[in-house]
């Protein structure tokens, strides 16, 4: 009995975890704006030029209109 009971314990996750994997990677497929490599991010780097949120607004309005280029 006992060996039945670890079979399961291991068994039950590790057939769960294999599911949810193949079940998420069965996904419909990535749109274009999904994949457009944007430089217009905010990154670290750009940290000292956002010192209002009127600073990340324009920053985000420059972003979509990079998307928009883009797609």
């Amino acid at each position: 009995m006992n060996g039945y009971f670890s079979q399961v314990l291991v068994g039950f996750p590790l057939a769960a975890i294999t599911l949810l994997s193949i079940q998420g990677c069965s996904g419909p497929a990535l749109q274009p704006w999904h994949t457009e490599s944007l430089n217009a991010e905010f990154t670290a780097e750009k940290a000292d030029e956002i010192d209002r949120f009127a600073d990340y607004r324009r920053l985000e309005d420059e972003l979509f209109a990079q998307l928009e280029e883009g797609v």
